[in-house]
């Protein structure tokens, strides 16, 4: 009969105990890895959470670049626009000392003299509408290749009075709707 833990026959080698990992938990309640028992636990972020973030980034910064972009493109119009009703002013004082209204940018004085807007976004024109020089325009147009070349909806602004009637186009550009 047979034993338990006896064998006949050839002697057999003591059985030699494994060692059984020891989980350990260190004093602020984290677990100590058996392989690193000495060593503080992995921080920092793994490659999918920067990826993550990076592409939340990405996201963010492609909505928000282009509602910039139009904005700033909305505030230099204002430039233009300085410069429009600062010519006006100019045709009617003209006007008050002359038979009709001045056919170019040089016979007002103004600053506009060089022919761009103060900060330098647009191109000014003037002249008149009528042979009778009873009418004039000024005009705004963006200069190319400046920073407002890429604003499509007000590439050019123009202000013209006829007798007594003033159109401003186009108007979305005048902050008309």
């Amino acid at each position: 009969m047979r034993t338990l833990g006896h064998s006949r026959g050839a002697a057999s080698a003591p059985a030699i105990p494994r060692p059984v990992p020891v989980i350990d938990v260190g004093a602020r309640g984290q677990m100590i890895s058996p392989a690193r028992p000495f060593l503080p636990p992995a921080r920092g972020f793994s490659l999918l959470e920067l990826l993550i973030a990076l592409a939340l980034a990405a996201l963010i910064v492609g909505f928000a670049v282009p509602g910039y972009q139009s904005h700033m493109q909305r505030s230099r119009r204002g430039d233009a626009l300085e410069a429009l009703y600062q010519l006006q002013q100019a045709q009617l004082r003209y006007r008050g000392f002359h038979p009709g209204y001045a056919k170019s940018l040089a016979e007002l004085n103004t600053p506009f003299g060089n022919g761009l807007s103060r900060q330098g976004y647009y191109q000014l024109s003037t002249g008149i509408v009528d042979d009778d020089a009873s009418g004039y325009f000024v005009q705004a147009a963006v200069r190319a290749g400046g920073a407002q070349a890429g604003d499509g909806e007000c590439r050019q602004i123009v202000l013209t009075q006829r007798k007594h009637t003033l159109s401003l186009t186009p108007l979305p550009c005048w902050g008309k709707r």
